[in-house]
């Protein structure tokens, strides 16, 4: 992918976030898929220190033990106030970063890192891997790091907005890789940006990371990753 279309995609994503904040906030007051409560059951949480990257309003709390040493990152300061009003609780904070920033997050040794429903707004392998190492490096050595990215591909109108997106942005010379999809959403005014990933794809770019991969799952929405060092 070329850094025009990077630059590009990665405003269009923040800038999508915060015009759906409030919406957003709404639809992420149902219950979490089983599977992501089965891992979370597995992990068991407790005591841990935990890193949940992009973590929008904060409702992965709500399925996290009490007590935690908790640290929400995530680039919407919308989200993140309706966040921060919510939950006020001891050991739970708060920071507004660029995830893609992690690097200059002081804190390290993390037991646990979530990146939920996130991995695909991020747009280009060599972002992609530049992330998860730099999410390595702030894991203690028997952390680990969960991932979910939606199974796009799936969706009936998959090729129709892949090729869409492309010749769209092929001619503003934005070169868009293989499965990116650029749309506007229902009633929005921003554009949407995610990369549909595939199963091989998806653990390919883990096994060229430092990261190896513990677990792989998925249902009938999401493919999952558990990692570790």
């Amino acid at each position: 992918m070329n850094k025009k279309a990077e630059r590009y995609l990665l405003k269009v994503v923040e800038n999508n976030y915060e015009e759906i904040a409030e919406d957003f906030n709404i639809s992420r007051q149902k219950p979490l898929h089983s599977e992501v409560l089965e891992i979370l059951k597995s992990l068991e949480a407790t005591k841990q220190k935990i890193l949940d990257l992009g973590c929008g309003n904060g409702r992965l709390l709500e399925f996290l033990p009490d007590n935690i040493d908790y640290l929400g990152v995530d680039n919407s300061k919308k989200l993140l106030d309706l966040a921060r009003q919510k939950y006020k609780k001891n050991g739970v904070r708060f920071v507004y970063k660029n995830i893609l920033n992690l690097d200059q997050l002081e804190e390290n040794n993390f037991n646990l890192v979530f990146c939920l429903a996130v991995f695909h707004h991020l747009p280009g392998d060599s972002l992609r891997l530049s992330f998860l190492n730099k999410i390595y490096d702030k894991i203690d050595k028997d952390g680990l790091l969960v991932i979910s990215v939606w199974k796009l591909r799936s969706k009936n109108r998959f090729n129709y907005l892949f090729l869409k997106s492309f010749l769209k942005q092929f001619f503003k010379g934005r070169i868009l890789d293989c499965g990116d999809l650029l749309f506007r959403g229902f009633r929005q005014k921003s554009q949407r940006y995610y990369h549909a990933f595939s199963k091989r794809k998806l653990k390919k770019i883990f096994q060229s990371s430092k990261f190896k991969i513990k677990e792989f799952r998925e249902d009938k929405f999401n493919f999952y990753i558990i990692a570790k060092k």
